[in-house]
């Protein structure tokens, strides 16, 4: 009963149907939210998820979209370890404050990208996966959402053999700009 209730906190928290634009969320909350998602492609891949949580203030994001953006950088660390032999998978996620902005590491020591292969994952229809097996929008959508719609900055260090890092960093506080037409949703959890 205990485990229904959590999937059902974890859809509601990522979906966040209750409320449309943005809003002060526990980040902490969404990420967990997001692991509870991909919890049977972890335990099917053999991933142990290591966290390690500094306590963050509340950040004004929107949660829909952002919890899209988490879910893709997350989905991409486990599909990092297709073909990899390793007993010790992990995916390590920490989360630091910097004085006003909160910043997110999400680290897998999969099969990591090779310099060219890290020039191009934001790119839009770019994809290492087979033909027809992912879209190719998952990290430049997760781009968009983290840089345009979130004033935030989306980095990517990666060493071929030894994994890959991905790290977010946003305000606390919502900044504001100019109108823009929002970031559409992909019905696929499929990624670049």
């Amino acid at each position: 009963m205990n485990r229904i209730k959590n999937i059902v906190k974890a859809l509601q928290t990522f979906s966040r149907t209750d409320n449309v634009g943005v809003k002060p969320v526990d980040i902490q909350d969404n990420l967990e939210s997001v692991l509870t998602m991909v919890a049977q492609s972890l335990q099917a891949q053999q991933i142990t998820v290591e966290r390690d949580y500094s306590p963050l203030p509340t950040v004004e994001i929107n949660p829909g979209e952002f919890n899209q953006a988490l879910m893709h950088i997350v989905v991409n660390a486990i599909d990092a370890f297709d073909g990899v032999e390793r007993d010790d998978r992990t995916l390590r996620i920490t989360t630091t404050r910097e004085a006003d902005r909160v910043r997110i590491a999400i680290a897998d020591n999969g099969k990591g990208m090779t310099p060219a292969v890290q020039a191009k994952i934001f790119d839009p229809f770019f994809s290492t996966k087979a033909i027809g097996s992912a879209s190719g929008m998952g990290l430049s959508m997760t781009h968009t959402i983290i840089t345009q719609a979130h004033r935030g900055h989306l980095t990517c260090a990666s060493v071929p053999g030894e994994g890959t890092t991905f790290t977010v960093e946003l305000p606390c506080h919502h900044q504001p700009h100019s109108p823009r037409a929002p970031v559409p949703m992909i019905p696929s959890l499929a990624c670049s």
